[in-house]
């Protein structure tokens, strides 16, 4: 089982998605096929939840999408952040 961030009801991201709640980057962040997608979801998720005790992990993800990608300097920093922030990551 690999880790994932849970997920938040979308009532707590309508103010901040343009009220428009129509999901949340949780989703984006936690999923794997689209690298992309999963590199938004997870930035936009340490934007809006700096302080989430989920961050270290949306670190690591994001980092995995970037190595998906090729981005293997993109990957590398967030690999070390996440690192930084939870050493037993």
């Amino acid at each position: 089982m690999r880790a994932m961030i849970p997920k938040i009801p979308d009532w707590r991201w309508r103010d901040t998605c343009g009220g428009l709640g129509t999901g949340n980057p949780i989703d984006d962040c936690n999923q794997k096929p689209d690298a992309a997608k999963q590199i938004d979801g997870c930035t936009e998720f340490l934007t809006l939840e700096p302080e989430s005790p989920y961050v270290a992990l949306a670190y690591g993800l994001r980092g995995g999408a970037y190595q998906k990608e090729g981005d293997l300097n993109r990957a590398i920093a967030d690999f070390n952040h996440a690192i930084e922030i939870d050493p037993p990551l």
